[in-house]
């Protein structure tokens, strides 16, 4: 079974990852 904390850092991880992705993406066009 998942550990829910391991799960949700994992999500907030990979949600800061697409984000700064974006803002990344907006800055450079």
């Amino acid at each position: 079974m998942f550990d829910k904390k391991y799960l949700h850092k994992r999500a907030t991880v990979l949600g800061n990852i697409t984000t700064g992705n974006a803002a990344h993406l907006r800055q450079n066009s």
